[in-house]
């Protein structure tokens, strides 16, 4: 008897615009009948946030690009609800569900895809560093911030590490320009946002519908944080750029709001670490030539010049003289004083996730030492701080070999992009707050798999 054929459902789907009109269509009866009903308008508002998400999850880089760099453009929907938790939720799960579809969907052998990561030293280390975060929660004096580190690193690290990988990779069955259109629509996205953000800081400097005073603030987000977004939407728009994904006008219309965000957020870390990535590039295009060093230098030299002239007079002494009457500089003086102080007494297994804040007698609260590797060592003593080494070395061994052997530019991108999300790990932030880095290291074990 013959064998009925098989049904794969990324072969045998029905045509996207007959699909788009059957969504719009009952999308449009759905609106007709909540008009009638009782709180119509919350309703109404449900349903378009509903086909958002779905328009959204259909498109995998545009999901990872929400989480890991648009979330601030939902600060005012977290005020209107008193709560930033329905937003959080809302959003790892349209991350989920873009990232399931793409897999049960979009390719053609989704345990092929789920085998090649499984079988990832990069995933493999990322699991095992969640374990020892989950191991030092059993000991930590700050157990509720211990529940958060865990919660969020399961909920948005690893999912977006996922989520990069499927984006990056070459899966079986496809060319790699739908590789490389994945990644470059991740681009677009961060650029998007990075935009939107800037636009939104702009204003608020002129309208201060957002509590401002020196540095720039908005969104809910912090001084330092414009200044990450705002510096990884410029890479984006000159990469976008480069590869033909957006044209030069745009990107250079969408160039002068975001680095006039990033100046007036007067935010040293992520600033000087935007001129170190943007030498590092320059040097790698051009080689090691003691000639081309020197251009390179010349260059960077120059553009921080005209940056710092641009910048007001209060956020430029910030970069002049950091230690005079800088409040931040003097709280982190105390910082490093107190983690030299906790690395001395630091048992061989940590004092456990989340521990830091016992130490400042802060309580269990959020309080960590603003640096990725002293948190590490501190809670999580020699295991977490090896595993996490050997993530990290486990991405630049990848990156580097993939350059030497095919000079990808998107993997050097890439790679230079979690280099810098490593620098900044160095001088803000916890585990939960650098997710970047865990992105980026998924971006580069797809694009080198």
């Amino acid at each position: 008897m013959a064998r009925l054929p098989t049904l794969s459902p990324a072969r045998d789907r029905p045509a996207a615009g007959a699909l788009a009109a059957a969504g719009l269509l009952l999308l449009l009866v759905d609106a007709l009948l909540l008009l009638f009903l009782p709180r119509a308008v919350l309703l109404l508002a449900a349903a378009a946030g509903l086909a958002a998400a779905v328009l959204l999850a259909a498109r995998l880089p545009w999901a990872v690009a929400l989480p890991a760099f648009g979330l601030p453009l939902l600060d005012p929907l977290a005020r209107l609800l008193e709560s930033e938790a329905p937003i959080f939720l809302a959003v790892r799960l349209v991350l989920l569900l873009s990232a399931g579809w793409f897999a049960l969907v979009r390719l053609e052998s989704p345990g092929r895809a789920a085998a090649s990561l499984l079988r990832d030293p990069i995933f493999l280390l990322a699991l095992l560093f969640w374990g020892l975060l989950a191991a030092g929660s059993l000991w930590t004096p700050s157990p509720g911030y211990a529940r958060l580190k865990l919660i969020q690193y399961g909920a948005t690290h690893l999912p977006l590490l996922v989520a990069g990988f499927l984006i990056a990779r070459r899966h079986e069955g496809e060319p790699e320009e739908a590789a490389r259109g994945r990644f470059d629509a991740l681009l677009v996205a961060i650029l998007v946002f990075a935009a939107a953000i800037a636009a939104v800081g702009l204003l608020n400097v002129r309208f201060r519908f957002y509590e401002y005073h020196q540095r720039l603030g908005v969104l809910g987000i912090n001084p330092i944080w414009v200044a990450r977004t705002t510096a990884v939407g410029l890479v984006a728009a000159v990469a976008a750029a480069r590869l033909g994904r957006i044209g030069p006008a745009a990107g250079a219309i969408a160039f002068v709001p975001i680095a006039a965000a990033l100046l007036l957020s007067g935010s040293r870390g992520p600033i000087a670490g935007l001129f170190l990535l943007a030498a590092g590039w320059l040097l790698l295009r051009g080689g090691l030539s003691p000639a081309r060093i020197l251009r390179a230098a010349f260059a960077v030299a120059a553009v921080a010049a005209i940056a710092l002239a641009v910048m007001p007079g209060p956020l430029r002494d910030r970069f002049l003289d950091p230690f005079a009457g800088d409040v931040a500089s003097y709280v982190r003086l105390g910082l490093l004083r107190a983690i030299r102080e906790a690395a001395a007494q630091t048992p061989p297994l940590g004092i456990g996730t989340g521990g830091f804040s016992w130490l400042l007698r802060m309580g269990d609260i959020r309080a960590y030492p603003h640096n990725l590797f002293a948190e590490i060592w501190i809670e999580n003593g020699i295991p977490g701080l090896l595993c996490l080494i050997g993530l990290l070395a486990a991405v630049a061994r990848r990156a580097v070999s993939a350059a030497r052997r095919t000079g990808d530019r998107r993997t050097l991108l890439a790679f230079g992009l979690f280099l810098y999300a490593l620098w900044n790990a160095q001088f803000s932030g916890d585990v939960t707050s650098n997710e970047w880095i865990w992105l980026f290291a998924g971006i580069v074990a797809g694009r080198t798999r």
